[in-house]
């Protein structure tokens, strides 16, 4: 069987989007790099371009279902749940009218394929409803992703921010000509279909996008965000280990961990009397700096940063998880002595949990007189 053209560069985005899955499964199980709902979106992704890679081999139900089932239902989830990713990256929670307005695409895309499917004979305007759905979220998705990736990198000016913006807008400008063969009549340019056009570029798009991961994995999970110091304190208000941080790219600056761990065991020792209730900080925001809490019962780790992330919030429990339970005992005593040892393996566990970040070595600093940075590696 001859291959079109088409058929080729489907193909060629199909090997392209399944090497990415494999990349970030393996990241999450070998590298404990999580970024589910990348992975997630991926793999919607995979099921779509499956269909239309793979449809001549098809079950007839799905061969002729095939546009309405990728575009409607696997792409629409793809670039939903990818428009989450970035809501992740940036905030501790999607912002509501963006969610919504995402929401509603979903329902429109699936709502849509559904009667779709089910009624054969369905009228025009709802395939245009389907196709306006997917293009749209796809849009949406794209170009919010590309607004992220160019604040981060006009804060940290990296190679791999700017690779990422480039193949981020390539992928939305991928979504141009499909849009202009669905709403026009213009169907071909070149001697090429728009759609295949389309998907040219969105293959150059991906090419670039997975050569940024490939080549530095630990990109992903940069945080573009500054982030100032990592505390953990016991009940009794100690200081049990503190480490200067900061994202790349980002100054970083100092911070008394003594006077801020006493300061914040004082204000939730008030709090627990005033209110009559265990009273543990969650969040505490001011301008410009957010205090961020999680606590593994009286064990508390603080993450000092400028705004507030999912991804940042996920790094701390996954730090306090991490903590084997001898160690955790030793943490919570009230005469816990940090010894070099112990400070290691605490420093081998934030590292793990915060991949994204550098330390800036106080005490080499003060012994020295400089600050010394080294990767978290």
């Amino acid at each position: 069987m001859q291959l079109e053209p088409e058929n080729v560069v489907v193909l060629a985005l199909w090997i392209v989007l399944l090497m990415m899955v494999l990349l970030f499964i393996f990241q999450t199980f070998k590298k404990n790099r999580q970024a589910h709902l990348l992975t997630t979106a991926l793999i919607f992704g995979i099921i779509g371009l499956t269909l239309w890679a793979f449809r001549p081999f098809l079950p007839d139900f799905l061969r002729s279902n095939t546009s309405v089932l990728a575009n409607g239902f696997a792409y629409v989830l793809m670039y939903f749940v990818l428009y989450l990713h970035f809501e992740q990256v940036y905030r501790l929670r999607p912002h509501l009218l963006r969610l919504t307005f995402m929401s509603i695409l979903v329902g429109m895309g699936i709502g849509t394929t559904i009667v779709m499917i089910t009624i054969p004979s369905t009228i025009n305007q709802l395939t245009m409803v389907n196709d306006f759905a997917h293009d749209a979220i796809r849009m949406s998705a794209f170009l919010f992703g590309t607004i992220i990736t160019l604040k981060s990198w006009m804060n940290t000016h990296e190679r791999e921010g700017l690779f990422e913006w480039v193949s981020l807008l390539i992928l939305a400008v991928g979504g141009v000509p499909p849009i202009i063969g669905n709403f026009t009549d213009m169907k071909s340019l070149a001697d090429m279909s728009v759609y295949e056009i389309g998907d040219l570029i969105t293959f150059i798009g991906l090419v670039l996008l997975i050569g940024i991961y490939l080549s530095n994995p630990n990109y992903l999970y940069r945080l573009p965000t500054p982030m100032f110091r990592i505390i953990i304190f016991n009940s009794t208000g100690i200081a049990v280990y503190s480490r200067a941080i900061q994202s790349r790219g980002f100054e970083g600056i100092k911070i008394p961990d003594q006077l801020m761990s006493m300061s914040i065991a004082a204000i939730s020792s008030v709090l627990s009397e005033s209110l009559q209730t265990n009273a543990q900080l969650l969040r505490i925001e001011i301008s410009h700096r957010m205090l961020m809490f999680e606590w593994r019962e009286d064990l508390s780790a603080l993450l000092i940063c400028e705004r507030g992330t999912y991804f940042a919030r996920r790094s701390l429990r996954m730090l306090l998880s991490s903590l084997p339970d001898e160690i955790f005992s030793m943490l919570r005593s009230d005469s816990v002595q940090i010894d070099y040892e112990l400070l290691q393996a605490l420093d081998g566990y934030v590292k793990a949990s915060f991949p994204y970040l550098i330390f800036l070595d106080d005490e080499t600093s003060k012994a020295h007189g400089e600050i010394v940075a080294h990767d978290v590696e």
